[in-house]
């Protein structure tokens, strides 16, 4: 049986709030998560599917 996580040992893992990891679960952004009823299933060894690069900004000419 695979090694499962919870949400808060993720966040403590990622460095960042277990808010953002259950945000990150919600939009599917954590490989192999399944939502068990109202619990998360997490895999020990998930990552984090990185959010699409946008265009650079533009830097704006100084005003005169």
């Amino acid at each position: 049986m695979a090694d499962y996580i919870t949400s808060q040992q993720l966040a403590d893992r990622l460095g960042i709030s277990r808010n953002r990891v259950l945000l990150l679960l919600s939009q599917g952004r954590i490989t192999g998560a399944v939502k068990h009823g109202r619990d998360w299933l997490i895999p020990a060894d998930a990552a984090v599917i990185p959010k699409p690069v946008g265009r650079p900004a533009t830097k704006k000419a100084p005003q005169q």
